[in-house]
């Protein structure tokens, strides 16, 4: 059996693979979007992001080595010798990747995925179904947005296929259509916000990542003129009508702005890129810029690469490490 594409396209897709169920995942959530049941949108985020996951799966089972049970789609992976005595890494068990498993294997294969958007669409999905939240239609439409894009680079450049064929092109004419809309209001909020003096080019690059505390919509624009401090900059939202104070919004944004980074350091060591400011409290000190995104101080306080503990930038050396650490690790060196 296979999979009925509405509109034109190319070929079958067969029933019970990752691909076929990919498919229908994204054509039922357009299904549920356009239902006039309010309930289910929530239903249609669940299999726009499902559906989403699922094309992500397929790429890294197109990338399994034959006769390896498609080992890279697998959350867990073993050796096994083969016939001949060579070693082959196979799936184990059933369980497959979760999304911080993709993001690793994606990263290691040079597999490119937008992932600040599907960032957003999950972030909608955990509100939605976990704090109840009902996102209004803007929101919504912002969420199938990101999708479309994502959709879009990702069917084209890495599964080597034309969106519009593999999902057909009544859904694909849905998201594109909600792509258009909502690229013209982010345009709008853009040029609203066009002459706002963020103080420094990292703190307006960071602004990109500004979003509504209630919907977690980008659709922000300042409440009144653009002149002004940044800490008393209120933004409203288009999608929900929510006001947010700047300096409400500006760690959340940080932590959007440098979530890799973070991630790394975090996970892998290295040097934390942001780290709370001595000024103003906030979790927004960028260490590379020496300036707050928050308050815009430019103090000169970094942690110390070693120990973590914050110094004046000329109490630490040219590694960042403090005078007490550098001694320490000079006398490990020469055990």
């Amino acid at each position: 059996m296979s999979i009925a594409i509405i509109g034109t396209y190319s070929e079958s897709i067969p029933m019970n693979t990752l691909l076929g169920n990919a498919v229908s995942s994204i054509q039922i959530g357009i299904e549920d979007y356009r239902s006039t049941d309010p309930r289910r949108m929530l239903s249609a985020i669940r299999n726009l992001t499902a559906g989403i996951l699922l094309l992500f799966k397929e790429r890294l089972r197109e990338l399994s080595p034959p006769d390896s049970g498609d080992v890279l789609i697998m959350h867990s992976i073993q050796p096994a010798r083969g016939s001949d005595g060579s070693i082959r890494f196979i799936g184990a068990k059933r369980r497959t990747v979760d999304v911080q498993q993709i993001r690793e294997r994606f990263d290691a294969l040079q597999v490119r995925v937008d992932w600040k958007r599907f960032e957003s669409i999950a972030e909608a999905r955990n509100s939605a179904e976990h704090f109840c939240l009902q996102l209004p239609e803007s929101r919504i439409k912002e969420i199938l947005s990101d999708a479309m894009h994502i959709m879009h680079g990702f069917i084209r450049h890495e599964l080597q296929r034309e969106p519009v064929e593999l999902l057909g092109v009544e859904t694909w004419g849905v998201l594109l259509r909600i792509g258009e809309i909502h690229s013209e209001e982010l345009a709008t909020c853009a040029a609203a916000r066009m002459g706002i003096d963020w103080g420094n080019d990292i703190s307006a690059a960071v602004s990109n990542d500004l979003r509504c505390a209630g919907c977690e919509s980008r659709l922000l624009k300042p409440t009144h003129s653009t002149s002004g401090t940044l800490s008393s900059r209120q933004f409203s939202c288009v999608a929900c009508g929510m006001s947010s104070a700047y300096c409400d919004l500006i760690e959340a944004a940080v932590g959007r702005h440098f979530f890799a980074d973070l991630y790394h350091a975090h996970t892998r060591g290295g040097e934390m890129p942001v780290g709370s400011c001595s000024a103003c409290g906030k979790e927004a000190f960028i260490y590379d810029y020496g300036v707050c995104a928050a308050c815009g101080s430019a103090e000169s306080v970094l942690p110390c690469q070693s120990c973590g503990e914050a110094f004046e930038k000329e109490e630490l050396d040219d590694d960042d490490v403090c005078e007490l650490c550098a001694s320490v690790l000079h006398l490990s060196s020469k055990d």
